[in-house]
């Protein structure tokens, strides 16, 4: 899962690239970056993975 932080007046982001592994996830990687000179699907190679299916998730109600 990929998740970025920013704001719109700021050209710096941070980015995380993490796996989730049953119940606990592992950070893949994790820096700031500038959208001004990079894109955040070279910086983390976002490009290799697949969109997230939500429908073949197991969803559970609380």
């Amino acid at each position: 899962m990929y998740s970025e932080e920013g704001a719109s007046y700021d050209p710096m982001f941070h980015g995380r690239l993490i796996k989730i592994v049953g119940d606990h996830y592992i950070i893949v990687k994790e820096e700031d970056f500038s959208i001004e000179n990079e894109k955040a699907e070279e910086k983390f190679g976002l490009n290799q993975y697949a969109p997230l299916n939500v429908f073949s998730v197991p969803w559970r109600r609380l």
